[in-house]
């Protein structure tokens, strides 16, 4: 038998500020897309956000655990701050993800990472529902 190989998450929730990570980021207006972000989080999330690793703003959280054997907790809504975008997360199936990304404004999309360079580009009401979307799906799919 092979035994599965465990490593520690680098993600998971700590005490860190997140009003030190946001005050950090540069220039002011990134700072400013910063709060409204971490306001749509706690929204979409129904908590108060906390660090996730040294650079994750994320509210609320769920388990999940991979066939692979492989387990952890992930925030239900975050976003984090990179050199040229923000980054929000999306997990979990997304119905309609497509449809809605298509009225979002200009982003590039990766795997489960939205990059947004402006919020003001954007429209807010989609990203919001992207989130919720998102968070329903995670909650949906790991419901534990």
């Amino acid at each position: 038998m092979t035994a599965i190989k465990t490593t520690k998450n680098k993600t998971t929730a700590n005490e860190k500020s997140t009003a030190d990570y946001i005050a950090a980021i540069q220039p002011a207006a990134k700072q400013e897309d910063a709060k409204i972000l971490l306001d749509m989080c706690e929204r979409v999330a129904g908590e108060k956000a906390k660090m996730w690793g040294t650079s994750i703003v994320g509210s609320g959280s769920y388990h999940y655990k991979y066939a692979s054997g492989r387990e952890g907790d992930m925030p239900l809504a975050a976003f984090a701050s990179r050199a040229s975008t923000l980054v929000v997360y999306l997990g979990g199936e997304i119905p309609e993800q497509q449809q809605l990304l298509d009225k979002l404004g200009p982003y590039k999309m990766g795997k489960a990472c939205l990059h947004i360079k402006k919020l003001e580009q954007i429209d807010l009401t989609i990203l919001e529902k992207l989130m919720e979307k998102s968070r329903a799906g995670a909650m949906a799919k790991y419901p534990d």
